[in-house]
């Protein structure tokens, strides 16, 4: 997927799907295939060249889908929210495409869920899991950690649910990355940002074994890393549904990992990682 400024709407973005099947070495073997713009959206997505960008991912069959968010008030009718854009087939052509809308938005008065920074993944048979660390409620309330599933029939958006986690904190750059395992439960990395009394700019580990849409069959550890230590984490798990979480190291200027063991995702689990710095000099997490 490749992002860029939009020729169409001010503001916005276009979106272009990318896709070799051989000779992948030259440009002639790319085909790249012009699919859809936003608008109005750099408002919300200033700190693209910080953020690490999870929206695009394949599913188990190979097949592209992303996440991506609209403010267009210009198409009718407005194409608001957040969307869910796939394909199963024949993905060079533009019309192969479909989305669907899985945030909410109330016409009259006007109020519209919005996100920032969503990490894609699936589980081993295809169901879309979605994470954000900045979920923006219909009430106005206090922006979230939240979590999206759909099981079934997933191009309606009566088919998307969601669970809020955790406050996303009051600084510019919470983040959030997904993984799942091989039973298909949902894994989060999430920074949150600072919170009141001196608490947030922390890295969290959040994991859920059943009914992931409510809060409390989620658990969560603080990973004890220095304060503004573990910003754009990088969640990975290994062959055993251990994670692995890479993570900027604010204190070294650098890269830092954290490696949780066989306690990390048992029921009320004891603490159980270890945290290493890697290089020093790198400015950033990818």
């Amino acid at each position: 997927l490749i992002c860029t400024s939009s020729t169409i709407y001010p503001n916005g973005k276009d979106y272009h799907f990318a896709s070799c099947d051989g000779d992948c070495t030259q440009a002639g073997g790319w085909t790249v295939t012009y699919l859809l713009s936003s608008h109005g959206t750099a408002s919300v997505d200033f700190q693209d060249d910080e953020m690490a960008q999870r929206s695009f991912a394949l599913d188990p069959a190979g097949r592209p889908r992303f996440v991506y968010f609209d403010r267009n008030t210009i198409v009718e009718p407005d194409h608001l929210g957040a969307f869910y854009a796939f394909c199963d087939s024949e993905c060079t052509k533009q019309t192969s495409w479909q989305q669907v809308r899985i945030t909410v938005v109330i016409p009259t008065p006007f109020r519209m869920e919005s996100i920032s920074y969503p990490a894609l993944a699936f589980t081993p048979d295809g169901k879309p899991r979605l994470v954000t660390a900045e979920f923006f409620p219909l009430n106005d309330g206090e922006a979230m950690l939240t979590y999206f599933e759909c099981n079934d029939a997933c191009g309606e958006s009566e088919n998307w649910h969601k669970v809020s986690l955790q406050p996303r904190g009051f600084g510019s750059e919470p983040s959030a990355d997904l993984a799942i395992d091989t039973n298909g439960r949902p894994r989060i990395a999430f920074y949150q940002e600072a919170m009141l009394d001196n608490q947030g700019k922390q890295l969290f580990y959040l994991w859920c074994n059943d009914n992931c849409l409510e809060a409390a069959s989620w658990q969560t550890r603080d990973l004890g890393l220095n304060t503004l230590d573990g910003q754009e984490p990088d969640l990975e798990l290994d062959n055993g549904g251990r994670p692995r979480i890479a993570y900027a190291d604010w204190d070294s200027g650098g890269l830092g990992r954290s490696l949780g063991h066989s306690l990390c995702s048992s029921p009320g689990a004891e603490r159980g990682n270890t945290k290493h710095r890697i290089r020093p000099g790198l400015p950033t997490a990818r």
